[in-house]
């Protein structure tokens, strides 16, 4: 972009809605390691 070439459209960038899955994610195993492995509802 920097150079004034059009980014290709099959390139994506993450968003903010997918850091907060990822996110919530980790925070599901965390939780579940501190429960020996029981299943977390993310």
């Amino acid at each position: 972009k920097r150079k004034g070439e059009a980014i290709d459209a099959a390139v994506t960038y993450p968003t903010i809605d997918d850091g907060m899955k990822g996110m919530a994610f980790v925070d599901a195993c965390v939780q579940s390691s501190k429960r020996n492995g029981a299943w977390v509802k993310v």
